[in-house]
């Protein structure tokens, strides 16, 4: 009789399914791969339970190894963030005295001013057909 209440959790259960595996494997192929199809469909069912549990256990592994990597990058930047704010901020309050520049923008005279034809700086959409646009006197 097999005594499971040493077993409390997940870890235990499959390390415990996986040596009762192995000693199936090891019963059923001691002498040779067995003649008898039941036999050999009992231990090609224990080795691909063992195939699966093993390849679990991998992608398990490889997923945590994402989760810190995530994890790192995520700290990265976090740091990056914090850093950048603060040296604007430290830009801020150094050039808080600086004077500002409020004169305004003059076109110069070399320029000659823009001629505005009726509703060209308008925000309204007009619908213009084809007809309207080659009949229109520029």
């Amino acid at each position: 009789m097999l005594d499971t209440t040493a077993i409390k959790t997940e870890d235990e259960v499959l390390n415990f399914t996986q040596l009762k595996r192995e000693a199936v494997v090891d019963h059923l192929s001691k002498d040779k791969i067995p003649d008898d199809p039941k036999m050999l469909g009992a231990l090609l069912a224990a080795l691909d339970g063992m195939d699966r549990a093993a390849l679990t256990k991998k992608k398990i592994q490889a997923d945590s190894q994402i989760g810190d990597k995530l994890g790192l990058a995520g700290a990265a930047i976090t740091q990056l963030f914090t850093t950048m704010r603060e040296k604007t901020k430290n830009r801020q309050t150094t050039n808080a005295d600086a004077p500002v520049n409020t004169a305004p923008t003059t076109i110069p005279s070399s320029i000659e001013k823009p001629v505005i034809k009726e509703g060209e700086l308008g925000t309204v959409h007009e619908n213009l057909s084809y007809d309207d646009i080659i009949t229109d006197d520029a």
